[in-house]
Parts: C-alpha cells; structure tokens; sequence
C-alpha cells in the first residue's frame, strides 16, 4: 500500500485519482473498508482526527476523506522507504534537495537537486520519481503526459520519511537580514521576487496591510462603502468622511477590492482620488452601487497595525508589524516565509496517479 505524501503540509490528493459526482466522491481504485476515513469538519478541523467515520466511501457533508491507494507490484511503501540500496530501490529518477546535483545520472545513490532538472524525464510505465524526505524545493514541478505514464508514481525516500516529509513549496525564505524602526520591521528581497500573497512568520500568518484596518475589535469597521451609484463603472462615490481621510495621501496605483455582488469582489488599479470619488484604472464587471464595500491595500502608509505586512515590488523591499504573540522578540531569529508561486505542483493529463 502506498500513503498520500504530504505536500507543504496538507495532505494531498491528485485529482485525476478520483472521479467526482455531485456531492460524492467515487475512488478510481477501491482500498479496504479500513482504509477508509471519514473526517467531519471544515477547514482544518476536516483534518483534526475527531469525529471520524471509519470506512465511509462518500462525501456526504462537510469534512475530509483519507485513504490509501492500492499499488500494483508494489510491496513496500514509496513514500517511506527507509534504505538507500541503489540495488533494491524502486525505478524511475531520484531527488535530493540537500546534497544531489543536476549533472548526476538521477539514480538513488546519484540524485538530481532541483525539480527544473525533473521536468526533462520521459516515465516508462513502472517507473516513478523520488523526493528525499526532509528536503524543501522552492519551485514548482509541473508534469503532465509529455513526462507522465498512467499511474506513475511521485513520493518520498529515505529514511527521514517517518518523522519530514518532502516538501514542495510555494513560498521563498525571507529569514535573516531583518532591521527595525520603530515598530516596523523591513529587508531588501533578491531583484525580481514575485509579489508576496502571503506571509508567515514563526509559522503565524500575516495580513495585507490595507485600509480600513482588518482587525477583529467590536464594532470595528472592516471595510469601507461606495456612497452613491455613478454612472461610470469606472467611479466610486467617496463617503465625505473617507474622502477627507484619503486626501492628500498617496493612492496611485493602490489595489482596489470591491464587492460589487454578494458573491463576487473585483480587483482593479486606482489611478486617482479627487473631488469626493476614486478614479479606477478599467471598468468593473458590475456597476459600483451605493454600499458596496471595498478595501484598499499595496500603499507604505497603510501598514499601521501589529500583524500586517508591505511588500513593495518597485523598491524590493518587505516591511511587517509583528504579531505581539508568538514571534521572537529579534525577528532575525524566526523563519520567516513568503508565498511567491500560485502553483507549487501542478499534474495533469494522466489518471491513477499516486502521490
């Protein structure tokens, strides 16, 4: 049997593997009624372990369904193997974060570094690619069936497997070269670092800076509302308090996200704010009605609270407020981490996968 690797973290299931109907999910393979569960839960609580329903095969509420793919042929776990026999490895192409090299053959005792140099493999049915458990890749794999076979397999090795998974991630490290002023922390970032989505710090994640606040105090003013309705999809009606906040304070270029329907936030470019109305870049989809909420956010001066961060792509430099809880009081000390790819793993094109 071979367990789901664990991706970044979250257990990961490849989507060609199950065939998905309505609100039920049919296994392409059938594993043993014990090797089902069922979690109960949203979010992580759907990965918590409590309120569990061993050997249910469908998705009948919110929650998380667990199990182990049959391999055929297979008679040791792929994702945990504990030697490094070159003679008794499985065959396909090795990985190794920490001490392989692109310019070795790619066999267990000879790996590969990064993942660029695994998306040049053509699989053979049989064969399959190996990370080494506790190594951390900072880029994306994307394979489809220029590299792929039907049921080609992608796990871990080595014996680090039982306690570090192999990690594919979508986030850099910005840990270290750390200066604070004041409350606000900042470092410079390699040129060319994609806009940062996400950031954690000590494993604790951080907000966007934006404008109005998002804290969580009673009462406390999420967002702000579009005044009036204009005749241009193109224009926000200001309210007369928000209007004499944002004046005079630097709004070109800001992101805009506003709620033009209850089920849908539009994001655009502000060019200017004056005369009591903002000035987008481009149209919205729907037309900006009166009490629309919008947030702003990618301007220096709305970092004003614990928790939140700035990532200023002209200049390549990160600014954060630390949280009060939970974070060292040098941050120089932490690991801090910042999403910077949309995909970390991208497989397509092939079914039976097992990862």
């Amino acid at each position: 049997m071979v367990p789901f690797a664990v991706l970044a973290g979250v257990t990961a299931v490849v989507a060609d593997a199950v065939a998905t109907d309505g609100s039920r999910l049919a296994l392409a393979q059938s594993p043993l009624d014990n090797e089902v569960l069922f979690d109960h839960g949203d979010g992580p609580a759907a990965f918590d372990g409590v309120d569990v329903v061993p050997g249910q095969r469908t998705l009948t509420a919110a929650g998380a369904l667990r199990f182990m793919l049959p391999a055929a042929g297979r008679s040791t776990a792929a994702a945990a193997k504990s030697g490094l026999d070159a003679s008794a490895s499985d065959p396909g192409y090795y990985v190794d974060a920490n001490v392989g090299n692109d310019s070795n053959s790619g066999t267990i005792d000879r790996p590969w570094r990064s993942l660029a140099r695994v998306a040049a493999v053509r699989l053979s049915p049989g064969q399959g690619i190996y990370l080494r458990c506790g190594g951390t890749w900072r880029e994306t794999l994307s394979l489809s069936a220029k590299q792929l076979v039907d049921g080609s397999t992608i796990a871990g090795y080595g014996s680090e497997c039982s306690t570090r998974k192999a990690v594919i991630s979508g986030a850099d490290d910005f840990s270290g070269g750390w200066q604070k002023s004041g409350s606000v922390w900042s470092r410079n970032l390699p040129a060319g670092t994609a806009k940062i989505t996400q950031l954690f710090v000590a494993e604790q994640a951080l907000r966007t800076a934006q404008w109005p606040n998002a804290d969580s105090a009673p009462g406390s003013r999420r967002m702000a509302l579009v005044a009036a309705a204009a005749a241009s999809k193109k224009v926000a009606a200001l309210q007369s308090g928000d209007s004499t906040w944002l004046l005079g304070r630097d709004m070109a270029g800001a992101t805009v996200q506003v709620r033009t329907q209850p089920w849908f936030v539009e994001t655009r470019r502000v060019l200017s704010v004056n005369d009591g109305q903002m000035n987008l870049d481009s149209s919205t989809d729907w037309a900006l009605e009166t009490g629309d909420g919008f947030v702003l956010q990618d301007k220096h001066w709305m970092l004003d609270a614990p928790g939140e961060f700035f990532h200023d792509t002209a200049a390549q430099r990160l600014y954060l407020i630390a949280p009060f809880a939970g974070v060292p009081t040098d941050l120089n000390t932490a690991t801090v981490e910042g999403s910077v790819r949309d995909i970390a793993l991208a497989l397509t094109q092939r079914s039976k996968l097992v990862v």
